[in-house]
């Protein structure tokens, strides 16, 4: 089953912001007029499967942080927006900042697919290598005797390179 296409935010008007109430403090959004069946005093949209909030407006789906954003600032992001904690449903404003896409991935976990056990390393034969992405390209850090000597060469790096946003 193909994944339905979010919207680009700018597809919603100034027009249409008094139809949305947005509570910076939860980070939830709540309609204010009654409408497919959907009253006012439940909250906007759900949550998919990828662990971000949706909502679907006139027919098209939204990223629920896209639209707390503007909500709040009356401007939409120019990039992306990064989730400080992680928590991809936690839209309170002070867990959301503007971030460029290579800074964003470095506010992510390892993958579950990491089998050596730490963000940015991979195991070679009975050693250990770091790597970092960057802007789209990697950067090779290093062969380890242990995970841990990895671990700590990729997170200095990402302290380096992505500073706040750095999350190894």
């Amino acid at each position: 089953m193909a994944s339905r296409k979010y919207y680009p935010s700018r597809d919603i008007t100034e027009e249409d912001r008094h139809l949305f109430s947005y509570d910076a403090e939860t980070g939830e959004i709540f309609r204010t007029k009654n409408r497919g069946g959907v009253s006012t005093d439940t909250r906007a949209g759900t949550v998919a499967p990828n662990g971000y909030r949706k909502i679907t407006f006139m027919g098209k789906l939204y990223r629920e942080h896209r639209l707390a954003w503007w909500l709040h600032y009356g401007v939409w992001p120019d990039g992306d927006l990064d989730h400080i904690n992680g928590v991809r449903d936690d839209n309170r404003i002070a867990n959301l900042r503007e971030a460029t896409r290579s800074q964003n991935m470095g506010n992510t976990g390892k993958r579950r697919t990491n089998k050596a056990g730490a963000k940015g390393v991979v195991q070679v034969g009975n050693r250990f290598g770091a790597w970092i992405t960057v802007d789209g390209n990697s950067y090779y850090l290093g062969l380890f005797a242990t995970v841990e000597e990895a671990s700590a060469r990729y997170g200095t790096e990402a302290q380096k390179r992505f500073g706040e946003f750095a999350k190894s």
